[in-house]
């Protein structure tokens, strides 16, 4: 049986109807745009059971992780950090949303009050939760990334033999981050660092 290894409760604030996750091509939809949606944010270390009933099944998605870390990206930042597993790895979520129907009434209250001078959007109307899961598959990755992953397990992972040591790799492999989900589509060449990874341009 499955069991959850961490959680952690976050939000985000929507903009133009949908939110990514960091360093992923993940997109959700949101039902509307300008308020703060509350999320819940879980790592399973295999296929997690179907949310209550409470919940709404909005899509289940599959991802690659770079890093294994994946946040909430928001128009100015990001959310907390969020350890899903080991990097270049590829993942499962299943997402599942509440609230999303009450969401055009609240605002349009909302906007009656903006005019009236309240200026705070509204907030945690609708929910989210996300569980992740995997690693499943080996993702295909440039010779020589470090910290590079061979094999993955039910609940566990081995780290490829001869491979430099993740905290010991002093490559300069840690990425700008950006206020928008990242695009797989990049501006101009890649270049690499010294450990293979690749980074975007400025």
């Amino acid at each position: 049986m499955a069991r959850m290894i961490r959680a952690i409760d976050d939000e985000v604030y929507v903009e133009d109807d949908a939110f990514g996750l960091y360093d992923t091509d993940v997109s959700i939809d949101s039902a509307g745009s300008d308020h703060w949606a509350a999320v819940r944010l879980e790592a399973w270390d295999g296929e997690p059971p179907p949310a209550d009933e409470s919940w709404e099944t909005a899509d289940r998605l599959t991802f690659e992780a770079e890093t294994g870390i994946v946040a909430l990206v928001m128009p100015e930042g990001t959310g907390h950090d969020f350890l899903i597993g080991p990097p270049y790895f590829e993942y499962a979520v299943a997402v599942y949303s509440k609230g999303g129907g009450d969401l055009e009434e609240a605002q349009e209250r909302w906007y009656e009050a903006f005019e009236e001078g309240v200026e705070e959007p509204v907030r945690g109307v609708e929910r989210w939760l996300l569980r992740f899961s995997g690693p499943f598959v080996m993702s295909s990755t440039p010779s020589g990334t470090c910290g590079r992953f061979r094999t993955a397990n039910r609940g566990g992972w081995s780290r490829s033999p001869g491979r430099p040591s993740p905290s010991r790799c002093r490559c300069p492999c840690r990425r700008r981050r950006s206020g928008r989900p990242r695009s797989r589509t990049r501006c101009g060449p890649l270049s690499r660092s010294g450990c293979g990874a690749r980074r975007r341009c400025s």
